[in-house]
């Protein structure tokens, strides 16, 4: 679902640039090419009728920028760690539970570190899957219900977002600063 709020999210920014930069998008020329085509497409789509739970983006929906994520499962722990689910549960305030936890490291509005610890790991696993992929997709913001509790400071080690990896951890054209 993320993933398809993403693409919906870059299609409305391509059309409302378009718009911007004086396009004719709705009806373009008799001699139009075909991005110009397919431009059009994309404007009639993102009009059709929406209803709730169509998965599709609403007006107070964004995107979280996210450093990196987890997924805490008490069978997905390194078999070499020093410390097991229910100690990690217990260091994060956290009742275990047999279905496990995500985090999201974030920031908050004034950008400083936070993790978003939620209570359904699905989409964190979604985004993984994604980015292995190499689609460096954002998650939508998580809704307040899917949110356990906000820990100051990052919990690690995350598999870092592929923009952040690039930027925080390779730096400059993979410079390693």
């Amino acid at each position: 679902m993320d993933y398809l709020r993403q693409v919906e999210f870059l299609a409305n920014r391509l059309v409302a640039t378009a718009y911007d930069e004086g396009w004719e998008v709705l009806e373009p020329s008799a001699d139009a090419g075909p991005v110009a085509l397919a431009l059009r497409e994309i404007a009639m789509v993102l009009q059709h009728f929406h209803f709730d739970g169509d998965g599709c983006l609403d007006d107070e929906s964004r995107l979280r920028d996210v450093a990196g994520v987890l997924v805490l499962r008490p069978e997905a722990m390194p078999p070499t760690a020093d410390y097991t689910y229910e100690q990690v549960c217990a260091g994060l305030y956290l009742k275990p539970q047999p279905g496990g936890w995500a985090i999201w490291n974030t920031w908050t509005r004034s950008r400083k570190r936070c993790a978003l610890v939620l209570n359904d790991p699905h989409t964190t696993e979604g985004l993984l899957l994604a980015w292995e992929h190499g689609r460096a997709i954002w998650p939508a913001e998580p809704l307040k219900g899917q949110v356990a509790r906000v820990v100051s400071g990052w919990v690690g080690p995350m598999v870092w977002h592929p923009h952040h990896a690039e930027r925080i951890i390779l730096g400059p054209a993979g410079s390693g600063a």
